[in-house]
């Protein structure tokens, strides 16, 4: 019985890890909302971290040039 407990906590921690760690291209943005408000905050290039739950991604957008 404690394994499981063990092993769904386990199972619960790496989903929530793995959904706060965010990957972004290069030459991309991405706009961060949190708890549904833009506070003006931009991701860039690179590996981000987020909060989960609070912190979503409502936009990415490319800053390539424009021809």
């Amino acid at each position: 019985m404690e394994q499981f407990f063990l092993l769904l906590f386990l199972a619960l921690g790496g989903s929530i890890l793995a959904g706060s760690v965010i990957f972004i291209p290069q030459e991309n943005q991405a706009l961060v909302e949190t708890s549904g408000r833009y506070k003006g905050r931009k991701l860039d290039a690179g590996l981000k971290f987020i909060l989960p739950f609070v912190d979503i991604i409502a936009a990415r957008e490319t800053i390539r040039e424009k021809l």
